[in-house]
């Protein structure tokens, strides 16, 4: 299947032909204090941690992402990545509409993971909706796939963490400055062991590790919640 992706890719056939023996008739042998084991086959293909690793999932993914605009189209809904992680946009006036849009979307992701022989993880799956609402509206959502399908379906999060940033139904990131500043001041009272007053660190060198260690944590991200900053 990769060395299709690949050559409909337009790769050059050598690498293809790379790929094709790539941790082809590897064998390993076990090792336990004294005890070594017989020569084994470790035909597993990439292992996870490779610097390969993430080079091929992207090509993998990134085919999929085309297959899926085609056939989710008249869906009004976006597919973004990051690596192996996957976030399904769905806009509408209504919450519930927003639902069946992602349920479709899902699926379609779905079957085409299944077609290219990828596993899509249905129990890493997360929902959270944005909306201006004041209610606390907030609908599950039947995926559709065990285990968030029937009496038990996807709930909303309260709060969404993507790559570091903290998202809250209004966009308000109060939950997201919380979250941080909370953080610098435990490294600020982690900062107490390394001296006071009298020994230990002296003044221009806490100013550094401040600078350096609680700074970057009480403005992480700050360019994308705050305009008062330059």
């Amino acid at each position: 299947m990769f060395m299709a992706v690949l050559r409909k890719q337009g790769f050059s056939p050598v690498l293809v032909e790379f790929f094709a023996s790539y941790l082809v008739g590897c064998s390993t042998v076990y090792c336990w204090n004294t005890f070594q084991s017989d020569l084994r086959s470790a035909d597993v293909g990439v292992r996870q941690g490779s610097g390969l690793s993430p080079v091929i999932s992207g090509l993998f993914i990134a085919l999929v992402m085309k297959l899926f605009y085609i056939k989710a189209a008249p869906l009004n809904t976006t597919l973004l990545s990051f690596v192996d992680d996957g976030t399904i946009l769905a806009q509408s006036k209504q919450l519930d509409d927003n639902n069946v849009g992602l349920c479709k979307a899902y699926k379609i992701i779905y079957l085409l993971f299944v077609a290219f022989a990828l596993v899509l993880e249905h129990d890493k799956t997360e929902l959270f909706h944005f909306s201006r609402r004041r209610d606390t509206y907030n609908p599950s959502l039947d995926l559709g796939y065990a285990p968030h399908t029937g009496a038990t379906p996807l709930k909303p999060k309260t709060y969404w963490r993507y790559l570091g940033f903290y998202f809250d139904h209004r966009l308000t990131f109060h939950e997201h400055v919380h979250y941080y500043a909370t953080k610098a001041f435990t490294t600020v009272q982690a900062m107490r062991m390394l001296g006071n007053s009298t020994r230990g660190l002296s003044p221009k060198q806490r100013r550094l590790l401040y600078r350096s260690c609680v700074v970057p944590i009480a403005t992480y991200g700050y360019r994308l919640w705050s305009a008062s900053f330059s």
